[in-house]
């Protein structure tokens, strides 16, 4: 089993080809999601939802903007998301 070893922060843009720039919430907080290290199912708080409501263009990044985290090998993720709820 491959594991997971950062937590995931995000990236947002205003356009697909856009500037990503790290995402916040308004509390001046980086919005992430704790991964730990194993594989699951994660679903998001509604804190967590409030800070990426709205943003369209969105990165996944494995670790956050202080310290980026370099994946040893390939990781996959799926983001299932239901809109308009």
């Amino acid at each position: 089993m491959i594991k997971w070893t950062a937590d995931i922060t995000f990236l947002a843009a205003e356009k697909f080809s856009g500037l990503y720039l790290p995402v916040y919430g308004p509390t001046g907080v980086e919005a992430k999601v704790t991964t730990g290290t194993t594989a699951k199912t994660i679903v998001f708080t509604p804190t967590t939802i409030g800070d990426l409501d709205g943003l369209r263009y969105l990165k996944l990044r494995s670790g956050t903007e202080a310290s980026p985290v370099n994946q040893a090998g390939d990781r996959v993720i799926n983001l299932l998301v239901r809109q308009g709820a």
